[in-house]
């Protein structure tokens, strides 16, 4: 029997003391975590407070910045020239000189059929036809520039 209370209790001792143990062991473990806590926040302060890090982020955000200035900019200038200009000068004046040879051509081409009148010479108003028709196509060339300058941008 003592045999036995000896044995209980130094397995209650023994039980005490591994209790003790762990106890002891959560408390050292949580002082560390709280240390390297401590130090992370420190580092990271440091880090913050340095002036390398501070330049770093100007310079992000000012990269960021013109990157959104410069579409704004491209989105303004498209809108300006949707909204200000509605087709270029240079095409209604090709237009116009188109029609007013073509008119010319006609004139007098048929006033030659009909009436017998020959006011210039046959091939000047040839001339007129195909100078008529070139500024035609000129000016559909440079509408269709001008339309694709307004989708795609200022590059």
């Amino acid at each position: 029997m003592e045999c036995f209370e000896k044995k209980s209790r130094e397995n209650k001792i023994y039980n005490f003391l591994k209790e003790k143990d762990k106890k002891d062991n959560k408390i050292i473990y949580e002082k560390r975590k709280k240390d390297n806590y401590s130090k992370l926040i420190e580092m990271f302060e440091e880090l913050i407070s340095s002036d390398e890090f501070k330049t770093r982020i100007k310079n992000v955000q000012s990269d960021i910045n013109s990157k959104e200035d410069k579409q704004l900019i491209k989105e303004n200038k498209i809108l300006q020239m949707k909204l200000g200009i509605r087709t270029p000068k240079v095409s209604i004046v090709y237009i116009i000189a188109s029609s007013i040879s073509m008119t010319f051509f006609f004139m007098t081409f048929l006033l030659f059929i009909f009436k017998g009148y020959l006011i210039i010479h046959p091939f000047i108003s040839l001339i007129s036809l195909i100078a008529s028709i070139g500024l035609l196509i000129t000016a559909i060339l440079s509408l269709y520039e001008f339309n694709d300058y307004l989708k795609k941008g200022d590059k």
